[in-house]
């Protein structure tokens, strides 16, 4: 036999641990959906979509009702990297960043001021949102002394609300240490009335839909995720319709040179393109 004692927890527990999410029997509610099929769902594709091929996967979520689509990651270039990318977690701060504490958080905040100054130059209308990257590696009081931190520069409003997303990244803990580290979140960020607190789960144990499950018992309000479960490393959580009405194998989509394709597959509610319904077992380009 391995000796598995050889392994040690690579989370943290809060410094207060509570368990109010376990007395709630059921969701209430629905989350915020955001789909991150063109940003998560792209990094898994071998040959990434170009430009047109994502204003095409865009046009499908937006058809198929999708009110929030993350369509890119700034920190994917070199130079992005240099300024705004934050990751809190141990390793990272040792091993990429080699800063510490107070560096890392110095990141994040000057991060949160220029990207105020610049909405401020800028026409439009602007939500921030706020990640400690690779969360489940970082001690979860600093994660909130963190998030504070960016909250402090934005100052959320009822009419301006921001997000701070918490990832579970690699998974390094099963869904009921999350879900006690997100109600510590929940419970000690500020200006909690004005902030969406969201997830991002990823599925390296398996088990991205119990983390977003257990995540909205203990307090988010809004779930990242992919329409089929692809995503980086072993894929992101799968957003998927629960409804006896609908059929159990609808369509497949597939990607091929000159598109993507959606199958019928034979389904008892049909496939529609367009407003027109396509025949069983049909394929045609989206």
């Amino acid at each position: 036999m391995m000796n598995s004692s050889k392994y040690e927890r690579q989370y943290f527990m809060p410094p207060e641990v509570t368990y109010d999410w376990v007395k709630k029997e059921y969701i209430d509610k629905p989350p915020i959906w955001c789909s991150v099929d063109l940003r998560d769902g792209n990094q898994a594709l071998i040959e990434p979509m170009s430009l047109d091929e994502k204003l095409e996967f865009f046009q499908l979520l937006v058809d198929i009702g999708f009110k929030e689509i993350e369509v890119g990651f700034p920190a994917a270039s070199e130079t992005d990297y240099n300024f705004m990318y934050n990751s809190t977690s141990v390793s990272q701060r040792e091993q990429v960043f080699k800063k510490s504490k107070e560096e890392v958080r110095k990141i994040a905040v000057d991060g949160a001021m220029l990207l105020k100054e610049l909405a401020d130059e800028t026409e439009g209308n602007f939500t921030f949102q706020y990640s400690p990257e690779s969360f489940p590696g970082t001690e979860v009081d600093y994660a909130v002394d963190v998030c504070n931190a960016v909250l402090d520069v934005w100052k959320p409003a009822a009419d301006n609300k921001a997000i701070i997303n918490i990832p579970t990244t690699v998974e390094n803990a099963m869904p009921h240490v999350f879900a006690t580290q997100l109600e510590y979140v929940h419970k000690h960020l500020n200006y909690r009335e004005n902030v969406i607190l969201c997830l991002h789960p990823h599925n390296d144990r398996g088990c991205g839909v119990a983390t977003a499950e257990l995540g909205v018992l203990a307090g988010a309000d809004r779930i990242e995720g992919t329409l089929f479960g692809n995503g980086e490393r072993t894929g992101n959580v799968d957003i998927v319709i629960k409804d006896s009405t609908i059929s159990r194998i609808h369509a497949r989509f597939t990607r091929q040179e000159d598109g993507i394709y959606v199958t019928d597959m034979n389904s008892t509610n049909g496939t529609f393109k367009n407003g027109l319904r396509l025949e069983p077992n049909e394929t045609v380009r989206i």
